[in-house]
């Protein structure tokens, strides 16, 4: 499910922080009080504007203006922030805009620019992927001095989540997939540019492509972006199919897999168990597009046909199979089906 961020804006007499009863304070509102944050998490009181709770950046500008009437404002992840503001006591339209992370973790604030307005920002997806860019969608209003401003914080990134399970019949035979797995993720493109203050901010992917390779994780935050998908065609020349492969695949790592208590892969001691990359074909994801503000679980099933990282069998022969012989009869009721994978190895 996607989750939504809210963080409400409220006008009272407060302190420089803000705890969660203020929101029953509302009704008691007057005049020229100053704006202080509160966030929402699906309607739960929280100080979260992104899945790992990051300082927030905070902008409003009066319309007409050439200067912000609040400038960058950073709200801490425990909802501190050290200058007042207030309401301009008249009915003067004023518009909101916030992001988070507010700086570093990949963000670039490139222009800030109040008559626009615009806030432009280069997004570099981190390192390790670890990071949720969330933007406030902007919020204007005629307020003055009471009420409640909801800002929406929404995911800009797409969130990849991994898995890894053994098919049931490598399970019904024993064999068991030790936990401690990771996972390698390749992606065509890791940059971005966004304006917070354009009507429905989003991510554009850079239109030089930098690609990325993420380590080490199960869990990853990516660019929304366009991968070109592996393709296989029939060359009549050589007459077998040609493999093209795309750029977007993952990898499985630091597998163990075990046959009633022994180690079957890896097959050396201190190897790690790597297996055979898997590179995203047509069909796989919607028009070969991940979307911002959407969760991907990625369910990889490790069959008997598995291969390594070196294009090796898995389990190298130590998976048999036992038949058992009975009266051939015609009727349907004595009839077995047995499902076979025929290896393609």
């Amino acid at each position: 499910m996607k989750n939504v961020y809210y963080l409400f804006i409220m006008i009272g007499l407060l302190a420089t922080s803000c705890s969660n009863n203020e929101i029953d304070e509302i009704s008691k509102l007057t005049d020229k009080q100053n704006i202080s944050f509160i966030t929402l998490r699906d309607k739960a009181v929280t100080r979260a504007a992104n899945d790992q709770s990051s300082p927030y950046a905070v902008f409003a500008q009066i319309k007409g203006a050439s200067t912000w009437y609040i400038n960058n404002l950073v709200i801490s992840e425990s909802g501190e922030y050290t200058s007042n503001y207030y309401w301009p006591g008249s009915s003067t339209e004023i518009s909101f805009y916030a992001f988070a992370p507010a700086s570093g973790n990949g963000v670039s604030v490139t222009d800030t620019t109040a008559a626009t307005p615009a806030i432009d920002i280069t997004f570099t997806v981190p390192t390790k992927a670890d990071i949720d860019f969330t933007v406030a969608t902007p919020y204007v209003t005629a307020k003055t001095s009471t009420g409640v401003v909801p800002l929406t914080f929404n995911h800009m990134l797409s969130k990849i989540i991994v898995t890894a399970q053994l098919s049931e019949s490598l399970l019904n035979q024993h064999y068991e997939l030790s936990s401690g797995y990771t996972a390698s993720f390749t992606v065509p493109n890791s940059v971005g540019t966004i304006n917070v203050a354009s009507t429905t901010p989003s991510l554009t992917p850079a239109t030089t492509a930098t690609s990325a390779d993420y380590q080490d994780s199960l869990t990853y935050y990516i660019l929304p972006q366009e991968f070109t998908p592996n393709t296989t065609n029939w060359d009549s020349e050589t007459g077998s199919d040609i493999t093209t492969n795309g750029d977007c695949y993952i990898a499985l790592s630091n597998i163990t897999i075990t046959n009633d208590g022994v180690t079957i892969f890896p097959s050396t001691t201190g190897v790690i168990g790597k297996l055979k990359a898997y590179y995203f074909e047509t069909g796989d994801i919607e028009n070969n597009t991940f979307l911002a503000g959407k969760q991907y679980n990625l369910i990889f099933t490790i069959t008997d046909m598995a291969y390594d990282s070196n294009d090796q069998p898995v389990f190298n022969g130590q998976i048999s199979f036992t038949s058992e012989v009975v009266d051939w009869t015609t009727t349907d009721d004595a009839a077995v089906d047995v499902d076979i994978n025929q290896p393609n190895g």
